[in-house]
């Protein structure tokens, strides 16, 4: 009899897509969702708005797209990863409706448009999130407005990791522009 073990199956292999998540939806008393699959890359700020709302006691959530392994270390990708699709305004959906959220992993694209704090849209500050991983996230020229928007919604934040290279040190001056 010959055994044969099966290779490790690479992230990119594995298929689905954003449908496949809203069965998930209906557990609302989740408290840790990770979610290591290429369909996060699909997500947009409306995807993320219906994840928050669904998932409202949150207190850990990891999506991470096809740039990290299972194992949660960024994986080398022969291929250009694409932009994230969620933008800044994702933040406000994790504010308004996961007020218990602690850590959060999201690529998000920081290069959109910043939500104006002085928006009558922005919800109260959400106390809980001390910690959050923007993964392989793209940020613009406007730190000051980023640090801003993100202090205002996560005013105890802590510490942000990113894992880019490219945009680290526009990640590590928005923690450093955060209120203390």
């Amino acid at each position: 009899m010959t055994v044969r073990g099966r290779p490790r199956p690479s992230i990119h292999d594995l298929g689905g897509n954003i449908n496949d998540l809203i069965p998930l939806f209906s557990f609302r008393n989740l408290v840790q969702v990770h979610i290591n699959l290429p369909v996060v890359s699909q997500l947009d700020d409306a995807a993320v708005t219906d994840v928050a709302s669904s998932w409202p006691k949150l207190e850990k959530l990891r999506l991470a797209g096809p740039l990290y392994s299972f194992y949660g270390s960024p994986e080398p990708t022969p291929r250009q990863p694409e932009p994230p699709r969620m933008t800044l305004k994702a933040l406000i959906a994790f504010a308004t409706y996961c007020r218990d959220l602690e850590s959060l992993t999201l690529s998000i694209d920081g290069t959109s448009a910043v939500p104006s704090p002085s928006d009558g849209e922005l919800p109260a500050a959400q106390l809980a999130l001390r910690w959050f991983d923007v993964g392989i996230s793209p940020i613009g020229k406007e730190v000051e407005s980023v640090a801003k928007l993100v202090g205002r919604l996560f005013p105890r934040l802590r510490e942000i990791v990113d894992r880019s290279g490219s945009a680290r040190h526009r990640w590590s001056r928005v923690q450093k522009l955060l209120p203390q």
